[in-house]
Order: structure tokens, then C-alpha cells, then sequence
């Protein structure tokens, strides 16, 4: 009994260690919002780029706003609140994927006929059925952090014969997608987002476990997914990858395997997928 107690403590520990190396870069803020750190009692005024942990707190007072970076997406906080950064963010993730999971819609190529968007959960009905919860999300997420650096070195990109990638410009600095399958196969499509000036990834529809287990998008053969309302910082910093698997996936396993890695440190593990920019 004694030796279960030490290893749940010791996992307890490592789990807050590891939450703990997660950052929140201040990307800007105004207005009365402050912090306190996780072991004072003491509220400081809060500026731009300053990082917080996962267990430091913010207190956003009325007119005043924070825009966090975390994960290499943008955040933004306008309502009275007082919580620790990782609950506003793990909030404001879950709201994110509830948004696009219910208002996108899936158009059938050819007919327009639509239909609310779908999504797969890992494991379940898959013709790789090894694969599910097998995936080796480190080697994937070193596959993405390649095509990454592929794509930012200027080279000219892959094309998946078939799948057509739009990027529409929604205003000044913000763009959405949407992707067209005309090809025999359903692809697990997402958006892989690189931050050249940081050299961070992670990917644009992250369906949170709080919304939807292991799950990921989907788009069936002969299918447009669009509309969904979600819209993506356009600098020239920011570079889009579509990419797809024909399996599978936890889309919210692999975005928080993505924190871990760069395109300064990539190396190819040659995972089967397909890619353009």
C-alpha cells in the first residue's frame, strides 16, 4: 500500500512538473488585468511579453483585455475573470472546438449539398485498427516539424493530386480555410500552423478531449469541409500546411506533442502522410 501511495505521489509530481514547463507569452494587454505568481498572495500589474506558467494567475478587471500566446496560437481575453492561465486558456480551447465542430459544415462536391462536419475518434472503425491509439505521436510530430522547415526554406511545395487548399482573406491579418477532397480516399485533413520568428507549430483544429475522446476532422471523398468560423493570424511570419493521413488521429494529443518540437530541431521519421502548402 505504502509503495501505490509513493508511486501515485510521484506521479502527481511529475504531472505538475510537466504542466509547469508549459508557457504563456503576454502577446498584449490593457486596462487593469494583473497576475500573481502560483506561490504568493500578492497581485502585480501585468505587461507584454512577460511569460506565465501554468499555475500563475490573472485577474482581468472591467475594460480590460490580454492577448496570450500558447502553443503558437493567440488567445484573446476581454471578460471579467480572475483564474489560473491554464483554465482560461483550456476554456477558451474547448469553446474553439466547439465552434468549429458545430457550426462548419461539409459540402458535397458537385451537388453543394451540406451537412455538419464530422469527426473520427481514434480507433474506432478504422481499417488500421494497429494504428489508433499505437500512433507514435513523437515521430509524427517529427515528420510535421520537417515539412515545416520544408516549407519555410522557401521550397516549392508537394501536391496531393485530388485536394484542393484555399486560404481566403477574412480582413487585415486574418485568414480561414477550407479543403476539398475529390479524390477516391476519406483524409483526416488539418492545418499545420509555423511561426517562422519563433519556430513553433501547432495545428489549426484541435478537437479537445473535453469536447469529443481521441477525435479528429474528417473529410469524406467527394466532400469540401468549410465555414468554419475560425480565423488564423496572416503575417509573414505565419506559414499554413494542409496535410493528411488516411487514419485516425488525436488531434488534441498530437498538438500538445507539437509544444515539444521546432523547425530548428527536426529530423525526418518518414511517417506516411501528405502534405502541401
Amino acid at each position: 500500500m505504502k509503495r501505490f501511495s509513493s508511486l501515485c505521489l510521484l506521479l502527481l509530481i511529475g504531472w505538475g512538473v510537466a504542466l509547469a514547463q508549459y508557457e504563456y507569452m503576454i502577446e498584449a494587454c490593457g486596462g487593469k488585468v494583473e497576475y500573481k505568481k502560483h506561490e504568493s498572495k500578492e497581485w502585480h500589474s501585468l505587461v507584454k511579453n512577460m511569460i506565465l506558467t501554468t499555475m500563475d494567475s490573472v485577474r482581468i478587471l472591467k475594460g480590460g483585455y490580454l492577448l496570450v500566446e500558447y502553443g503558437n496560437t493567440p488567445y484573446r481575453f476581454t471578460d471579467p475573470c480572475a483564474a489560473t492561465i491554464y483554465e482560461l486558456v483550456n476554456e477558451k480551447k474547448n469553446e474553439r472546438a466547439k465552434h468549429f465542430t458545430t457550426k462548419g459544415l461539409l459540402k458535397e462536391i458537385g451537388t453543394n449539398k451540406e451537412q455538419p462536419l464530422q469527426m473520427k475518434q481514434v480507433g474506432l472503425g478504422s481499417k488500421r485498427g494497429t494504428v489508433g491509439s499505437m500512433l507514435d505521436y513523437e515521430a509524427l510530430a517529427d515528420t510535421l516539424s520537417w515539412i515545416g522547415l520544408q516549407a519555410c526554406s522557401g521550397k516549392e511545395s508537394h501536391i496531393i493530386q485530388g485536394v484542393v487548399f484555399r486560404k481566403h482573406k477574412i480582413s487585415e491579418g486574418e485568414l480561414e480555410f477550407e479543403f476539398d477532397n475529390r479524390t477516391s480516399k476519406d483524409y483526416y485533413i488539418n492545418i499545420l500552423h509555423v511561426n517562422k520568428r519563433t519556430e513553433r507549430l501547432s495545428l489549426c483544429y484541435v478537437i479537445t478531449s473535453d469536447v469529443k475522446e481521441g477525435a479528429c476532422l474528417i473529410t469524406p471523398s467527394g466532400f469540401c469541409s468549410y465555414a468554419m468560423d475560425i480565423f488564423f493570424p496572416d503575417t509573414p511570419d505565419d506559414v499554413y500546411i494542409l496535410f493528411a493521413l488516411d487514419y485516425p488521429y488525436d488531434s488534441n494529443a498530437l498538438d500538445t506533442e507539437l509544444m515539444f518540437h521546432s523547425i530548428n530541431r527536426v529530423k525526418n521519421m518518414d511517417i506516411d502522410l501528405k502534405y502541401m502548402w
